[in-house]
């Protein structure tokens, strides 16, 4: 075990003058390139020589050598400031540096959306591996303790050492399957909400209270019958039960599983849901966790299936395009932490 006691009492800045006067055999010359002067240097040779018990630099007729001591110091001293030196490097490089990210993210996201982008990133660059996991209540406690490294989401129930970038909002709507009574309805209403059962798509570990406060604010309640852990899942019991299943109104549209479903606006004021990146403090200042989220959050922002409101609001969901000789050129710089 270190003893950093034993390490207190030693003046660490002193390793550089050590590495400047191994370097230079000169106290003159180790000086000049640490840029102070030679009586502030020949002091810090004084106290390296207590440190050691060694004179480290010695008299060989005109020269001035190292003493066998400071010949074995020699690797170690530059062993340890290039450790410093990769410890304070901000540079990350996805074409020469090994990277393993964690992600996780709901079905539909991975299924529809993130896939295009990590299947891009992974055959183009061989050092980096990704996992994907499935976006739970047991994924977010590994989220909120720093295991991972992104979560896509619309859950926004996290600590404050949590940080978010939103890629999109969007309404939630009520779907039921073909057969279902209410199908031939033109609109839902308050009644026929409560009188049939829910499935509860418990993504992240639920976010669909934002469901449950306004009803709980009416004096109202879900019969939630069956909660799954994804929107496929989900989809497959709304095809054969009597079932109502509230999602997000893309997810509906997008996903081949919601087929033959029908889809109702929400018969009381519901909030929207935002589709957000979110990842742990211990992560922000990363060099290789900012890359990737700069490279990955443009292509959610702009992916068509991943389009909420902002499709609705401007005229149409851009296109989802493959990355550009640019990009990748781009891609494959050193990137460097700026902030």
């Amino acid at each position: 075990m270190i003893d950093l006691a034993a390490l207190a009492q030693i003046n660490l800045n002193l390793l550089l003058s050590l590495k400047a006067l191994l370097d230079e055999c000169n106290v003159s010359h180790a000086a000049t390139r640490l840029n102070i002067t030679q009586s502030t240097m020949s002091r810090n040779l004084s106290q390296l020589r207590e440190y050691f018990d060694d004179p480290l630099l010695v008299r060989s007729g005109k020269q001035t050598i190292l003493s066998v001591k400071a010949n074995k110091l020699l690797p170690k001293v530059n062993e340890f400031i290039e450790s410093i030196q990769c410890m304070l490097a901000s540079k990350f490089s996805p074409s020469k540096d090994y990277k393993e990210f964690i992600i996780a993210a709901p079905d539909y996201v991975s299924e529809y959306v993130l896939k295009d982008a990590l299947m891009f990133l992974s055959v183009q660059f061989d050092k980096l591996d990704f996992t994907v996991i499935g976006w739970d209540r047991f994924s977010k406690k590994m989220l909120i303790a720093g295991e991972i490294h992104l979560a896509i989401s619309i859950d926004d129930n996290f600590p404050s050492n949590m940080f978010r970038r939103v890629v999109d909002e969007d309404y939630v709507v009520c779907t039921v399957n073909m057969d279902h009574p209410l199908a031939a309805k033109d609109h839902l209403t308050l009644e026929d909400f409560i009188a049939y059962p829910h499935i509860s798509v418990m993504t992240g570990g639920g976010w669909d209270r934002i469901i449950d406060r306004p009803l709980h604010a009416l004096g109202l309640k879900r019969n939630i019958k069956i909660r799954v852990p994804s929107y496929r899942l989900a989809f497959s019991v709304a095809h054969s039960t009597e079932f109502l299943v509230v999602v997000p109104k893309h997810v509906v549209r997008n996903s081949l599983n919601a087929q033959n479903l029908k889809e109702f606006p929400m018969p009381f004021e519901v909030d929207t849901v935002k589709m957000s990146l979110w990842w742990h403090e211990s992560h922000h200042k990363d060099c290789a966790h900012k890359w990737l989220r700069d490279v990955l959050f443009p292509r959610l922002l702009n992916h068509p299936n991943h389009m909420g409101l902002s499709a609705e609001r401007g005229s149409q969901a851009p296109k989802a395009v493959p990355f550009s000789a640019t990009e990748t050129f781009n891609l494959a710089l050193t990137y460097c932490e700026l902030d």
